[in-house]
């Protein structure tokens, strides 16, 4: 035994032993002081990107109420209401399936006296339709979430609300009435409620792919300022308040994460553990040549190619896709699988990527550019060129267009007139955008004012041709549009906010002089002569 321990077979293999127990001991100090943390880190951060996914998606669904509910209260029809005018208003307007269509529980409208003109909504104790012209008889419910509404010092946002059948905290949007072109003055004020209850849960979950679970707490109680997590063997469960508006209560929002990545790292950092140990067991200089040779050099090509893809503009330009390197794809082992499988990935992600470009900057219904295209070309044509301008165009009385026809011809209407823009805005670096409803903005750098005029009567003059039908336009019996012209002509420093709004500007001024013309910014209205 002595023997054996002096010689070269067994000092290697007691120093081999003395090295595996150093590294075995060096492997569980790093695991405990690094890999453990720096996994349980990244969890945390996991949670409150997902944490912050939801608030963002009931951010987009307060938004979402906030859009109805000024729909609602900039609507000439409402102003007309709120005065005493109107009087079939209210039963050709609403109904059950509209508050359950909009997932609205309660509309209330509230005169300038701050007295309730009219109520409807759906009794969430019964779920059943109810109006009324005060808080009386069948609208009592609705004094649950009308009490502490200020009509003139009124915050959007949520609060909890005895709904009668237990607290359930609410998404709440005022807005104040106004006429359809937003003009005032107010008279009075519009508000909102929606539930925040299985429905609209169920609606995050979709959105989000999350489960997840709302409650309220007291505000006094001790406030979260990062997400709280407790842990599972294999489940994650994160918390995050969010603080009211006003009220009484918070929203704690609260949703589980599977730990499968992080167990996942954790076994695989302990397999590693272990195969090193073997690999110390079995240690010989051709075992670590092959090793080197048919496993760690390939994959560290196909590191260093993920590790360059990830580090260029792949993701942001797809046109700048680079191939896996051939040797690793032509190979016939798991390595060549994968490389190609990463190809195809690749290609696949290029595909994705390159379609997500496409739609977030096009139209859906005219294929033309959106408006956060346009808002993009603009500001680069205001920094590459002195001498820009630009076209406002609104269909006129279209919304009588589609009470009249339908929706599905209205669209129709609108593609009629985008490939009509189209091909009237043909030349390089014009740009033609739907930046609302029935509103398109067209760009032309390098254009006079008085080319741009003469481009818009032109323009103006095509779509009357078309002879659209437009039956209930007190303009013309054909479709017509009003456009307003604006030009940084003269003038330095002007930016797109301030240029668009004195398009927007002339535009407003076209159709209080009778629509079916243009006009330019502080200049004459060039009167159609057709």
């Amino acid at each position: 035994m002595i023997r054996f321990a002096r010689s070269l077979i067994g000092r290697f293999l007691l120093s081999l032993s003395a090295l595996l127990l150093v590294s075995l001991f060096a492997l569980v100090i790093w695991e405990r002081t690094f890999v453990i943390p720096s996994l349980l880190t990244a969890e945390s951060r996991l949670a409150e990107k997902e944490l912050d996914r939801i608030v963002l998606a009931m951010e987009d669904n307060h938004d979402g109420l906030a859009a109805i509910t000024r729909d609602w209260a900039n609507w000439d029809d409402s102003y007309a209401f709120i005065q005493g005018q109107q009087a079939n208003y209210t039963s050709s307007h609403f109904s059950a399936e509209m508050f359950e269509d909009i997932n609205v529980q309660l509309m209330v409208f509230i005169d300038i006296q701050a007295s309730i003109r009219w109520v409807a909504g759906l009794d969430p104790a019964t779920g059943e339709y109810r109006t009324c012209s005060s808080l009386s008889d069948n609208c009592e419910w609705a004094g649950r979430f009308i009490r502490g509404f200020d009509a003139f010092d009124f915050q959007q946002g949520y609060r909890l609300i005895d709904t009668g059948t237990g607290d359930t905290p609410s998404l709440i949007s005022a807005e104040p009435i106004l006429r359809t072109d937003r003009t005032g003055p107010s008279m009075g004020l519009i508000a909102m409620v929606r539930l925040i209850d299985e429905r609209l849960v169920e609606t995050l979950e979709r959105q989000t792919g999350l489960v997840i679970d709302i409650n309220t707490v007291a505000t006094e109680a001790q406030r979260l300022n990062e997400p709280v997590t407790s842990r599972q063997e294999t489940i994650l469960t994160a918390q995050k308040r969010i603080e009211p508006q006003r009220g009484t209560e918070a929203l704690l929002i609260t949703t589980d994460l599977p730990r499968e990545q992080t167990n996942h790292y954790r076994s695989a950092f302990r397999y590693t553990m272990a195969w090193t140990v073997l690999l110390l067991l079995g240690v010989l200089l051709v075992v670590l040549s092959l090793l080197w040779v048919q496993v760690i050099r390939p994959l560290k090509q196909l590191t260093g190619f993920t590790r360059k893809t990830r580090r260029d503009t792949f993701w942001e330009q797809p046109a700048q896709f680079q191939a896996v390197p051939r040797a690793l794809k032509t190979r016939r082992d798991e390595i060549g699988s994968l490389a190609r499988n990463f190809q195809r990935l690749l290609a696949a992600q290029k595909t994705r990527t390159s379609n997500l470009v496409k739609l977030s900057h096009q139209d859906p219904l005219t294929g033309l550019a959106n408006r956060r295209l346009y808002d993009e070309k603009l500001a680069q044509a205001l920094s590459q060129s002195q001498l820009v301008s630009v076209l406002m165009l609104d269909i006129d009385h279209f919304k009588l267009y589609n009470d009249h026809f339908g929706h599905q011809m209205g669209d129709d209407c609108l593609v009629s007139l985008a490939n009509q823009m189209k091909e009237c805005f043909e030349q390089p670096g014009f740009v033609v955008a739907r930046t609302g409803g029935e509103e398109f903005s067209i760009l032309l750098p390098g254009q006079s004012v008085e080319n741009a005029e003469q481009d818009a009567e032109r323009l103006r003059k095509l779509i009357k041709q078309l002879r659209i039908p437009h039956p209930n336009s007190p303009v013309a019996p054909v479709v017509t549009v009003s456009v307003g012209v604006a030009s940084t002509a003269n003038v330095r420093g002007l930016g797109p906010e301030m240029l668009m709004r004195r398009a927007d500007e002339a535009l407003y001024q076209a159709k209080a002089e009778g629509r079916d013309r243009i006009k330019r910014y502080a200049a004459t209205v060039i009167q159609s002569s057709d």
